[in-house]
């Protein structure tokens, strides 16, 4: 899979030293040849508090050993 498209990329704010990292991802769309991903990242403070650190829309294609792009579940 290479990543062929992301959507505007912005961080609400920054990942702490200390924080834990959640990472949620929805699938959006199941193409032929690509799938679409929504990704959200959130941190969980040292005092228990979980802030919103990013959230970005990727679209990923399959591809063969030249680069072309083939179906998924091809191998």
């Amino acid at each position: 899979m290479t990543t062929v498209a992301v959507n505007a990329f912005q961080f609400a704010a920054p990942i702490l030293l200390g924080d834990v990292v959640d990472m949620y991802v929805e699938r959006l769309r199941i193409g032929q040849k690509s799938i679409t991903l929504k990704i959200s990242v959130e941190a969980e403070r040292m005092d228990g508090s979980h802030v919103r650190i990013t959230e970005v829309i990727a679209t990923f294609v399959a591809v063969d050993a030249e680069g072309k792009s083939r179906l998924l579940g091809d191998a």
